[in-house]
């Protein structure tokens, strides 16, 4: 039990909160001594709460640069509208007047692709290089933190904690003057990163379409969909955030550490949708697809039971018990020796239940 213990140790001090309670539980229910079990139920219990705390910021985070982008847009939807009807006056300057950024022109729009390796259009031209790692370093941080003001002391912690004050203000600001050096070599449309009052932000006369974003949307969608059992637009739905899924956040940084954990938390996204696909595409009856999203899941995570599960349950829909067999002692064999754990009860007892003899 000690090496189920440090596993689920493991787990918390991952971010993994619900593969902790998953094996706190069955630990709980393997133990004697009512003070045993009793701590083990508090323990889990605090684990999901955890779980469901991280869900509910990540929620609300989405949220609000959703609700930033919105203002951008609707700001800029206004500006447009407003240049429409109103004519320079020809006796003004030219310098003095202000061109308007419609949201449909494309010369406003900057796509950028996290999901997998960084990728990022500006007006439909690709950034092709980034010159010294620590400006697309900088760059991570911000899109990641689009919509909001991040402090200059912040930046500075990040990249160069080793340094002094003046040193790293100097490597930021050299740092800032080759981002944006780099992206204006895609399109020389403006100024992409500002600075105002100690922050620095990304322009918001510029609507950014971030990979991320857009996932984790529709995630929420599908749920709210396959709450209100509208199966057919949740598989949908879910369907499209699994592709957006081109690998791993910024999957070919391998020099930066800060986001790791938005990585897993991303990574976790997509399982816990591709579990809920699958069970979509089962109660649909669409076996061959709920089997292929399974086998998905296995390639990300191999000690994933509720996947095991599924393909289980493929399997009984064919009539292919030897199969069901072979899927269960596979999950067997991959939990004991990743993680040195027994199956759970719930696969245990699908697995009973799905190779029982018919009652005559």
């Amino acid at each position: 039990m000690d090496s189920e213990i440090t596993q689920a140790e493991r787990f918390i001090t991952s971010g993994q909160f619900l593969a902790a309670a998953q094996l706190l539980e069955r630990l709980g229910t393997e133990s004697s001594g009512a003070e045993t079990i009793a701590a083990f139920d508090a323990a889990r219990a605090l684990c999901v709460s955890c779980a469901e705390h991280l869900r509910l910021a990540a929620e609300l985070e989405r949220a609000a640069q959703n609700l930033m982008h919105l203002c951008r847009f609707l700001r800029t939807a206004e500006l447009a509208s407003n240049s429409e009807s109103t004519r320079p006056d020809p006796s003004r300057p030219k310098s003095t007047v202000i061109s308007k950024l419609k949201p449909a022109d494309p010369a406003t729009e900057v796509a950028v692709a996290v999901l997998g390796p960084l990728e990022v259009r500006i007006r439909g031209e690709r950034v092709t290089a980034w010159g010294a790692q620590k400006s697309r370093s900088l760059f991570e941080y911000l899109i990641l933190h689009a919509g909001r003001q991040i402090r200059r002391e912040l930046l500075i912690e990040l990249l160069w904690p080793a340094h002094t004050s003046r040193s790293a203000r100097n490597n930021l600001n050299v740092c800032l003057y080759g981002l944006r050096r780099t992206l204006r070599q895609a399109c020389p449309a403006g100024e992409y990163v500002l600075f105002r009052d100690g922050c620095y932000l990304l322009n918001p006369q510029f609507i950014w379409h971030v990979d991320r974003d857009e996932f984790l949307s529709l995630i929420r969608m599908a749920q709210v969909e396959a709450g209100a059992v509208r199966v057919e637009r949740a598989i949908e739905l879910y369907e499209r955030a699994a592709a957006m899924y081109r690998g791993e956040l910024f999957e070919d940084d391998a020099n930066n550490e800060w986001f790791d954990a938005e990585r897993r938390g991303l990574q976790e996204h997509l399982l816990q949708a591709l579990d809920e696909l699958t069970a979509l595409h089962l109660r649909a009856g669409n076996i061959e697809s709920a089997h292929n999203t399974a086998l998905r899941i296995l390639r990300q995570d191999a000690c994933r039971e509720s996947a095991h599960r599924s393909l289980m349950r493929c399997y009984s829909q064919r009539q292919q018990h030897s199969l069901v067999a072979r899927q269960f002692r596979l999950c067997t064999t991959t939990l004991r020796a990743e993680l040195g754990v027994s199956p759970a009860e719930e696969t245990v007892s699908l697995f009973s239940e799905l190779t029982a003899a018919p009652q005559l």
